[in-house]
């Protein structure tokens, strides 16, 4: 459900900075109702305060 609502565009379902999650590889047809295929992991910066972490290992 997760990857469905952060895929749409709603408003996160959590105050995290960042999660860790699977790869939709289908997002298009994904986001017209079709079952994901998820491929490998990737994280996920959700506000300016995670992002700027990622200056310090530049």
């Amino acid at each position: 459900m997760l990857v469905v609502w952060q895929r749409t565009g709603s408003t996160p379902m959590h105050g995290y900075h960042w999660v860790d999650g699977p790869v939709v590889k289908n997002v298009g047809r994904f986001k017209r109702g079709a079952r994901a295929e998820l491929i490998g992991q990737r994280p996920s910066f959700r506000t300016a305060a995670a992002a700027s972490l990622l200056k310090l290992f530049s």
